[in-house]
Parts: structure tokens; sequence; C-alpha cells
């Protein structure tokens, strides 16, 4: 998530910020059905398409359906759009390269997903020749249509990587700084070694790139340091030097680089390397701290993160709330419809909070069926208005389940921290809340503080 940093005033560290791209949800309200996720739908089936527009809305896609290719390509002058679905038939594929202008008619180019009857080479072969980015074989389900687009989006509307970068170099620290934030990343520079633990702390990059030598000390020992606190264990560290010995630089590295780029270096090849380990790196830690049913963080990473920000929350003399939220009556649709049935109502519950709360917000899996939110500068009020609307949508979602057709709801208890707070306290009271809101019924949010 992109997040505003203070600067300490450490000499040396100087914080630069921008280029980034501004992600659909917007930083500070929750994003709506309807308006954040509009995508076009072609298909020649009118139940399909009905059905589609009518079970995607509370997911928050709000279908544009269209009955052919050509009329959707007309309509597409005066739509945004930000993702494409086809229904592929054998009377559609003289259309293929329509579908591929379409898809060009966006920077970055849009997202396509293919829904088809076949599945043989063949077929997918003329798929990704016109465009596709998913290809899914019919009968879909819903849930493969939602997981589609989400890992479309969400890979479109990915955080800007963050890299660190340590110099001494003044010009050239600037020319590589000037580099990454030109290619949309956001960068954080140091040339004083002495506060470069206090940058990884504060601006927790995806990426180090590293000088080897500094006046007072060599860049093997500042990585020996990073690789001695365990948060920063995997982060990527490249070192970029004009040293030729190869001695030289395997030390480096068996102190705790992860590659050595020699000097000079094309820029292309330097920005290619980082953005690779940027996103391999935040690939693998994304399965090291997430849940793995839903992807969203775990109960144990989910305290290490409130910890961080309710000191911060302190220090900064803003408001911290949390929201504690327990699907209702989650043992009778286990025992009614199974449990795979249960897993797909947690699945639909996870991808809603985390879609219709705000960047600055994280959602974790806290418990079996019980998620934590935390908002940052967020009072009860703010966050009860997010959840509320979170809670109505979510009664309004039909699941899917074989031939099962139900509803589902949830309760909430929020929290808000009131300095000098504590993180326990601030459970608590939250665990109260949604106490009380189980107790009136379920289906509803309560506000309690701490």
């Amino acid at each position: 998530m992109a997040r505003n940093f203070r600067n300490k005033g450490n000499r040396g560290r100087r914080r630069n910020d921008g280029g980034a791209f501004k992600p659909n949800r917007d930083s500070d309200s929750p994003a709506g059905p309807g308006i954040e996720n509009p995508v076009i739908f072609v298909s020649a089936d009118g139940v399909l398409r009905e059905d589609l527009v009518r079970l995607l809305r509370p997911y928050g896609y709000d279908l544009y359906s269209f009955s052919s290719i050509p009329e959707a390509s007309r309509a597409m002058n005066s739509l945004h759009t930000l993702a494409i679905i086809v229904d592929m038939h054998p009377e559609e594929r003289r259309h293929a390269m329509t579908i591929a202008g379409m898809k060009q008619e966006y920077n970055p180019p849009v997202p396509v997903v293919f829904l088809s009857d076949e599945d043989h080479f063949d077929a997918r072969l003329e798929a990704v020749r016109f465009g596709a980015d998913a290809y899914l074989k019919k009968p879909v389900s819903l849930n493969g249509i939602i997981r589609s687009l989400d890992g479309l989006l969400e890979d479109q509307h990915a955080d800007p990587y963050r890299v660190l970068i340590a110099d001494h170099d003044e010009a050239r620290l600037d020319h590589h700084r000037r580099l990454f934030l030109g290619a949309g990343m956001e960068v954080d520079t140091i040339t004083d070694p002495v506060v470069l633990l206090d940058a990884m702390a504060e601006f927790i990059p995806d990426l180090v790139l590293m000088e080897l030598y500094f006046p007072t000390c060599l860049g093997m020992e500042l990585a020996a340091m990073i690789r001695q606190e365990r948060e920063f264990q995997s982060v990527p560290i490249i070192f970029h030097s004009e040293e030729q010995r190869l001695d030289r630089r395997l030390a480096a590295m068996s102190r705790g680089g992860d590659d050595f780029i020699y000097r000079p270096v094309p820029d292309d090849y330097l920005l290619a390397s980082v953005r690779s380990r940027a996103e391999r790196h935040r690939r693998l830690r994304k399965l090291m701290v997430t849940d793995g049913l839903t992807g969203l963080l775990d109960h144990t990473n989910a305290r290490l993160w409130l910890e961080r920000e309710a000191a911060q929350a302190e220090r900064r003399g803003r408001p911290l709330s949390i929201a504690l939220v327990d699907i209702d009556k989650f043992k009778t649709i286990n025992d009614r419809y199974g449990h795979a049935a249960g897993d797909q109502v947690i699945k639909s519950l996870a991808r809603l909070l985390k879609y219709r709360t705000r960047t600055s917000d994280e959602v974790a899996r806290y418990g079996g069926e019980e998620f934590l939110v935390i908002l940052r500068d967020s009072n009860s009020e703010t966050t009860k208005g997010i959840l509320d609307r979170i809670c109505s949508d979510f009664s309004e979602i039909e699941h899917l389940y074989g031939e099962h057709k139900f509803r589902s709801t949830f309760s909430c208890g929020i929290a808000t921290l009131t300095p000098p707070g504590y993180v326990p306290e601030l459970l608590d009271a939250a665990d109260q809340a949604l106490y009380q809101a189980k107790g009136q019924g379920g289906n509803r949010v309560m506000i309690t503080s701490a």
C-alpha cells in the first residue's frame, strides 16, 4: 500500500515519492458497486448476460452487456472499462481481430477474459493470439469469473514497487532516483549509512540498491546488518559497483547480497533487474505472511501489523480503529451445505472486505470465520460507515454451491484507539462490541471504545 512517511530529520536521508499509479480504491473512501469496476461482457446468450449482471454487482463489478462483439466495439468510444469478458462461440471467431483492437483502446491495454465451450490446444492458442489474458472453460462458476477478474485487476493496479537507494555519490543517486520514479516506483534515498535501519523500518522497501563502498564502511557490512533484522531477511539487496575483482564481488554476495551489477550498466537493464527482483519478493512475501484460503494476512502477521500501526498512531496523534467481523450462523452453513460451501462464503467475505475498504486499510483473516480490519486515520463513525455498507452488500450476495442458493450475513464490532491505549485492550473492546451485535440478532455493526 502507498504510504506517507514522516521525515525524521536524519542527516544524509532524503524522501522522494512520485510517479505512483493511483489504484482503483480511493485512499479516503471505499469502493462502491457499479462505480469502481465497470466491465464489458459480450455474449449471445441473453440469460447468461442477465445472470452475470445480477450476480457480479454485489462483488463490485458493474457489467455493460452486449449481444455481439461489433456492438460492444461501437460502444467502446463512450465507455471506460477495466476488463472485457467475451463468451466465444464459432460465429464470433470472425471478430477475433476486433477483440484485439478493443484491448488496445486503453493504455495499458485492458485485460480480456475468454469463456469457451472448447478446451483444446488450438482454441487456447487462438485465444492467446487475439489477446486473451484468461481462458475459462464453460460451464464456468461465478467464483471462477470473480477470481479471474480480481487477479487481472490486482496485477494491473498493484501498488508501486518501493526501492531504497543507498549511495554516497549524490549525482549517481539522483540519476537512479529519477530513473525509478519515471518507471512509476516509489523511492527513498540515503547517503549516510547511519540512518539505514531507520529508513528500512519506515519505508519498508521491496528492494535495496546498494553501493559497495562508502567512506566509513562497506556495503557488504550494511547488507549483513540488514540481514540481522528478521523482518528484512527476505528483502532483495542488489549491489552495484565498478569493482572488478571477482573475489570481492563474491564476498559481497556472501554477506547478504542477491545480485551484483557491474557499472557502467544500461538503465534499461538496471530497471528490469530491479523490477524482476521486487516482483518476486512481493510474491514470495505474500505466500509467507498470508492465509492460504483467502490471501489475506494471517493471525500472527495481523497482530504484528496492528502493533506497529497502533504505535505510529499514538506517535502521530492520529486515530486508529479496528473492526472484528464474524460470519453469522456459520456452523449452520457448514452443517447444511458442507465445509466447501463454508469456505466459499469465507472467500466471498474476504474479497468484499479487501476491495471495499481503503488502500490505507489492512484486512486479515483472524480466525476460522472471523476477520480483522485495521483502519488508519479513521474514527469510529467513519469506520462504522464503511462497515455498514459492506455489511449491507454482503447480505445481498447470493451464494451458489452446487444446486444450492443461499445468503449469509455478518456481525461486526468496532473499537478506536484512545491514547494511551494498548492493542490487547483495543481487541477486547472490539470483541465486546461484536458480542453485543451477535446478541441483537447479527447482521449489524456496533461501536465501542478502548
